[in-house]
């Protein structure tokens, strides 16, 4: 069973986390499926055939969060459900893990350990249940924002987002916690005198999961469609590096499909954009469109698509990429020292960010 989004905030809080909301109501259960369902009977299950071949039977496209915001609050409802993790951590494969970390450091160039890969998720988990008994909670926090896809300028999207990845950075380092799912609907823009100095914060945590627990009871790949690391579609596990590559994703989503109102009302984002190939096909032919955009040449193509607003985030965006995807292969391994992808990110942002004055 997951922990309950409030256990997670309180806990971080209490470990000392910098820029998480707080929790000031919280509603432990309205209703579970469970709940609805008793009383009645049902016929013997329809058996379907397994993992869905199209990662369209998922939810593809980002929507907007169901939230309400009001006096500096905000509310929203949950649905959380009860169930086993589908990672396999299999003793046996320990050392070909290890093997394999080592063999991708040498054959990528890297001059830093790796961490080893620690198992993998399936789409579906397989198990005899016969329904997954989410549960409705309901959860107020405090402070309020608007979504980062609501940015009113270049440089309050950046200063929201760098201060977002310095919130994940605490959470995951100080509170032991990693998200797992950075979306443009989970980044919020915090007025900082309300905010403890963070112009940007993360919100949603039901989906993380503390660093050396058991099974999180996610059923299906964490995050959604579109920020997905490369890792994370090919069925890798979950770690920090995959949740500050999506937040390069929800950076150029922002930049390509959402910033075109700044370049005024005649201006329209191209009708036919690349990064459909995010969202749309199967789990493996996301990741391997990804790993083509990722390339320096694939990354341009992007950002030809963005408007001339962002010229001047573009060599932002070509920093991040060579932190993130460096050496003489397509490297989407994760340094064992979080920092080294941290620390030049930030650090590029903040550069950018000064120069825009």
């Amino acid at each position: 069973m997951r922990p309950p989004e409030a256990d997670l905030l309180n806990k971080a809080n209490e470990r000392g986390v910098k820029g998480l909301a707080k929790v000031v109501g919280y509603c432990e259960e309205v209703t579970s499926i469970s709940k609805l369902r008793e009383g009645l009977v049902f016929s013997t299950p329809h058996k379907f055939r397994g993992v869905p071949r199209n990662a369209n039977t998922s939810f593809s496209q980002s929507q907007p969060p169901l939230s309400h915001h009001f006096n500096g609050f905000s509310i929203a409802s949950k649905g959380q459900g009860k169930s086993t993790d589908c990672s396999s951590h299999p003793s046996k494969r320990s050392q070909l893990n290890s093997q394999l970390a080592k063999t991708e450091q040498a054959e990528n160039g890297v001059s830093y350990p790796v961490q080893k890969p620690q198992g993998t998720t399936s789409l579906v988990q397989q198990n005899q249940a016969p329904y997954d008994n989410r549960i409705l909670r309901i959860l107020a926090i405090s402070p309020a924002g608007r979504s980062i896809s609501q940015f009113k300028s270049v440089v309050e999207l950046l200063e929201g987002l760098r201060d977002a990845l310095k919130v994940h950075r605490s959470l995951y380092m100080d509170g032991k916690i990693l998200h797992r799912d950075i979306s443009e609907n989970n980044i919020i823009i915090t007025d900082p005198g309300m905010a403890d100095g963070f112009k940007g914060m993360l919100i949603d945590l039901d989906l993380a999961k503390e660093e050396g627990k058991g099974p999180s009871g996610a059923r299906h790949r964490t995050g959604t469609m579109e920020f997905m690391a490369i890792e994370v579609l090919q069925g890798t596990s979950h770690t920090y590096r995959h949740d500050i590559e999506a937040f390069f994703y929800v950076l150029i989503w922002l930049c390509a499909r959402r910033g075109w109102a700044l370049a005024g009302t005649s201006k329209k984002p191209p009708t036919e954009t690349i990064l459909s190939h995010w969202y749309t096909g199967t789990y493996k032919d996301i990741a391997r469109n990804k790993r083509g955009d990722m390339d320096k040449d694939g990354l341009e193509v992007i950002l030809e698509e963005c408007s001339q607003v962002f010229d001047c985030v573009k060599p932002l965006c070509r920093i991040i990429r060579d932190v993130l995807f460096a050496y003489n292969r397509l490297f989407t391994g994760t340094p064992q020292d979080p920092n080294i992808l941290y620390d030049p990110i930030i650090e590029a942002f903040d550069d950018t960010i000064s120069g825009l004055g």
